[in-house]
């Protein structure tokens, strides 16, 4: 029998590009993580059937390294980066990093966040409520994360022998990064 006990990426991401579908963004695009992550995979997955729940469409994701450098030059370069039909209004990054580099980017190329365009990370980093502007994001709760596992640990070695798959919910941080389209 196997415990497991993970942070839902999927929800985590589907209550980020929700909250941009809830401001009137209809053109949403994604800086994935690197697709041999499985939070990454999680992640994107979740952006796709927020999308598609919605009836939106669905542009092609640009895979990116989880740095802020990354995000950096899809920022100086959005319009080739997401070849889409529409112009973006919205990109959900899959973790603060990227969307730090994606926002200096933006900036840089003359591209307001959230005025001209809203973005999304992942994480909550303690630094996030401090980016200009400060970052609207999805906060991991590591502490639950860390006594549900704990207790998990503690049955196994009472001898429970009932299999335990459980999910803490992230949470959306809303902040300055997002505005109503």
């Amino acid at each position: 029998d196997w415990h497991t006990v993970a942070v839902d990426q999927r929800a985590g991401a589907m209550s980020a590009v929700t909250h941009l579908i809830e401001r009137g963004h209809r053109c949403i695009a994604h800086l994935a993580g690197p697709l041999d992550w499985y939070d990454a995979r999680e992640r994107q997955g979740g952006w796709r059937d927020a999308l598609a729940l919605a009836g939106l469409p669905v542009p092609p994701p640009v895979a990116g390294d989880w740095t802020s450098d990354c995000g950096y030059a899809v920022g100086l370069d959005l319009d080739r980066a997401f070849a889409t039909a529409e112009p973006v209004t919205a990109v959900f990054a899959a973790n603060d990093q990227m969307a730090l580099g994606l926002i200096h980017g933006l900036a840089d190329r003359g591209t307001r966040v959230p005025e001209d365009i809203s973005v999304v990370g992942f994480d909550d980093l303690p630094d996030a409520r401090h980016f200009l502007p400060p970052l609207t994001t999805v906060r991991q709760d590591f502490a639950a994360l860390g006594e549900l596992t704990l207790r998990q640990i503690v049955a196994a070695i009472d001898g429970e022998e009932n299999t335990h798959h459980d999910l803490i919910e992230p949470a959306l941080v809303v902040r300055s990064s997002t505005a109503a389209r």
